[in-house]
C-alpha cells in the first residue's frame, strides 16, 4: 500500500501543483480516500476468487466494466438512458463527482467520507477470508 500510495499520489500532486497551484491541498483527501477504496476492492476480489490468475482477470473485467458506466471513457452524457442514472453512482462516477467539486470551490472533505464507505464495505467482506490458507 506504501509503494502504491508514492507511486500514484506524488506524481498527481506535482502536476497538480503545476498545473493549478494551490489545488494540491483539496485533492489529498480524494485521492487518499479512492486508493484506500481500490485496496480494499481488490483485496476483496483477490480473497474471493483464491488463485492470483482468476483474482487479475476478474479484477480486470470488473474495473473495465466499472470505468464505462462510471463515465470514464466517455461523458456520462452520451450514455444511453438507464445506464446514464446509474453512472453517477459507480466508484468512478463518484469520483468523477468529487473530483467536479473540487475544482468547482466545495469542500472535497465530504466527498472523500462518502469514497470510504463502500472501502468499509469491501474491507469487512474481507475480513472473513483473513488467515484461511489458500491452495496455488
Amino acid at each position: 500500500l506504501l509503494i502504491a500510495a508514492v507511486m500514484t499520489l506524488v506524481p498527481c500532486l506535482i502536476v497538480c501543483r503545476l498545473l493549478v497551484p494551490g489545488l494540491e491541498g483539496k485533492l489529498l483527501p480524494i485521492m487518499c480516500s479512492m486508493l484506500l477504496l481500490s485496496f480494499c476492492f481488490f483485496m476483496f476480489v483477490g480473497f474471493v476468487s483464491g488463485r492470483a490468475e482468476t483474482a487479475q482477470l476478474a479484477g480486470n473485467v470488473i474495473m473495465l466494466l466499472m470505468l464505462t458506466l462510471g463515465g470514464a471513457f466517455f461523458p456520462q452524457a452520451l450514455l444511453p438512458g438507464a445506464l446514464r442514472k446509474v453512472a453517477p453512482y459507480t466508484l468512478p462516477g463518484l469520483l468523477l463527482r468529487a473530483m467536479q467539486g473540487s475544482f468547482l470551490g466545495k469542500s472535497t472533505v465530504s466527498a472523500a467520507g462518502w469514497l470510504l464507505i463502500p472501502a468499509a464495505a469491501f474491507f469487512l467482506m474481507s475480513l472473513p477470508f483473513f488467515g484461511k490458507r489458500r491452495r496455488a
